[in-house]
């Protein structure tokens, strides 16, 4: 959520001509990931949590190639970039745990 927050922040210096270019898709990404995180927490069974939870990881690699392009077309400084590769690494990295615990889970009732 912090990672989301801190894209929008950062967009917001963003040129006119990236409202509903490079600012709206980093936004977009970021919003998504965290999105399919709680609808996938709110769904019937551990399979479907498992689904969002991958959508949100294809989320998160969409938000890595969005800050590279960003960071090439200087519109993100390389520090912001950084900053941003670090958050969402700690976030990669739970998703991904949480992913194999639950897939786990799963194993263990068949």
């Amino acid at each position: 959520y912090e990672l989301s927050l801190k894209i929008h922040k950062a967009t917001r210096d963003f040129p006119k001509e990236e409202r509903y270019g490079l600012s709206f898709e980093l936004r977009k990404t970021s919003r998504s990931l965290w999105c399919n995180i709680a609808d996938g927490h709110k769904r019937r069974n551990t399979e479907e949590y498992i689904r969002f939870l991958n959508i949100a990881q294809a989320s998160g690699a969409e938000l890595e190639t969005l800050l590279l392009l960003s960071r090439d077309l200087n519109l993100l400084s390389e520090e912001l970039t950084v900053g941003f590769f670090s958050l969402y690494g700690e976030v990669k990295q739970m998703l991904g745990g949480l992913v194999t615990v639950l897939e786990k889970k799963i194993r263990g009732r068949l």
